[in-house]
């Protein structure tokens, strides 16, 4: 079992603090994205975690992106860290599709044969989406 060091979950947990009261409160108005936070995350590396650092990432592993997900839950933070980093750049990165910007928020929706894409999270609130579907036992990718 690979360990995460203390001192990255301390800094997590000191960015990541703050008044729950407003953050709670979004749980029956609706979450909010929060866009100054994810500009300080991005700085400190903590938005494309994942991403191999010749591309723009910090280079860090499955352990690093589970600490990051779980201090932000203790902290009751809405971002779409999974969506973005553990999911849409990783496609992109597995398709051979350069991201212009790792640390810009993604989210994924997955297209069905018919056409739609059902229950995508954060469509409203980030600035870009990354389109899957399956077509004839293939896979086509592409971002809108």
């Amino acid at each position: 079992m690979t360990t995460v060091d203390p001192e990255l979950r301390d800094v997590l947990r000191e960015v990541l603090a703050g008044d729950l009261h407003d953050r709670l409160d979004q749980t029956t108005s609706g979450v909010a994205f929060d866009a100054d936070l994810w500009e300080r995350l991005s700085r400190l590396g903590f938005t494309a975690l994942t991403a191999p650092e010749q591309q723009g990432g910090s280079g860090a592993g499955w352990p690093e992106a589970a600490a990051l997900l779980s201090e932000s839950a203790a902290a009751a933070r809405h971002l779409p860290f999974a969506e973005s980093d553990l999911l849409a750049h990783w496609l992109l990165r597995a398709a051979g599709i350069p991201a212009d910007d790792p640390t810009t928020p993604l989210t994924l929706a997955i297209v069905e044969p018919d056409g739609t894409a059902r229950v995508v999270p954060w469509l409203d609130q980030v600035p870009a989406v990354l389109l899957f579907r399956r077509p004839n036992g293939t896979h086509a990718v592409s971002e809108t």
